[in-house]
């Protein structure tokens, strides 16, 4: 997979360091050991979520409300960051 670099000479915003490497790594100890089941999607016109992994395969993982806050905190920090970029 490209590197973010490849990603910033389209024009996509990168964060570098968005998440510390101690944060990272207890974050991603949570997600494994979390409870994870299949992703829903839902299709155009469609009534509910259903898993199709023929468009989506991958898995939810259910991490604590904690965890949640902090990675919800830290992206509506960049909010300013991003309109700047994006205008």
């Amino acid at each position: 997979m490209p590197n973010a670099d490849f990603f910033a000479h389209f024009g996509l915003y990168i964060a570098k360091d968005f998440l510390d490497t101690e944060l990272r790594t207890e974050l991603l100890s949570e997600v494994r050991a979390a409870p994870a089941a299949p992703a829903m999607v839902t299709a155009d016109g469609e009534v509910g979520h259903y898993v199709n992994e023929n468009t989506r395969k991958t898995n939810r993982a259910e991490v604590s409300a904690e965890t949640v806050s902090i990675v919800k905190e830290r992206m509506l920090s960049l909010t300013p960051t991003l309109e700047r970029h994006l205008t």
